[in-house]
């Protein structure tokens, strides 16, 4: 089956997991059974990315920028470069639902994303694994294309998004939306996102997309090597 951690720090995580203690009463309730497993998987999972992130050098991440999306690129690369088997790692930048004053926040949101990916990309260079990642970024919604009455934009539907990796195909892939043809005065697609995801469910571990997200879309050609 599928299996998912959430951590805010591997280090963190990898100690408090060798921790874990399994009581004897839960080894002998058939009941708990399910989590006495979880807890013994989490330990052998804990003592190994500890051993693994041993491995890995402080100056790797030094010139990572100070802020909590460029901790999380450094926790991510130190993972990768430990040789951890983490096939998909989430992170997270919030607060782009700018309904106010959207320019400035916009831009340092932006900037707090560029300096990060920039800063993960010569890491991930200089450790050979660049060729091997791929950033892929999403969001619950996208954003209307005319301004409201507090400096701001609402809830819409087409959004942009960032592919990046040594393997991927740069320039702009797709069609941008005319902004003289909106619905409802939302901005229409051109491009279904889980195209994206099915081209790479397809060029990255050669799954049938269909059978992961549920329908049959067309992936995108020559989106990665």
């Amino acid at each position: 089956g599928i299996k998912a951690v959430s951590l805010s720090n591997p280090g963190a995580f990898a100690k408090a997991a060798t921790a874990v203690s399994i009581p004897e009463q839960l080894r002998r309730n058939p009941v708990l059974d399910q989590i006495s497993a979880v807890q013994g998987t989490l330990r052998v999972a804990g003592e190994d990315i500890q051993a693994k992130l041993k491995t890995v050098p402080a100056s790797l991440t030094a010139d990572f920028p100070k802020t909590n999306l460029g901790a999380q690129f450094a926790d991510a690369l130190r993972l990768l470069a430990a040789g951890v088997d983490a096939p998909v790692i989430k992170l997270s930048l919030g607060s782009f639902d700018t309904h106010i004053d959207q320019a400035p926040q916009h831009a340092r949101l932006l900037g707090d994303f560029a300096s990060a990916l920039a800063a993960f990309r010569n890491a991930a260079q200089s450790a050979g694994l660049w060729d091997r990642v791929i950033v892929l970024t999403y969001s619950e919604f996208g954003r209307r294309p005319a301004e409201n009455g507090s400096k701001g934009t609402d809830h819409g539907t087409a959004a942009p998004h960032f592919l990046a990796g040594g393997s991927v195909r740069g320039g702009l892939i797709g069609t941008q939306p005319a902004l003289d043809r909106l619905e409802n005065d939302d901005l229409v697609h051109t491009m279904d996102f889980r195209q994206v995801y099915a081209s790479l469910l397809l060029g990255l571990w050669g799954l049938d997309a269909g059978a992961v997200l549920g329908k049959k879309v067309e992936p995108v050609a020559g989106l990665v090597a």
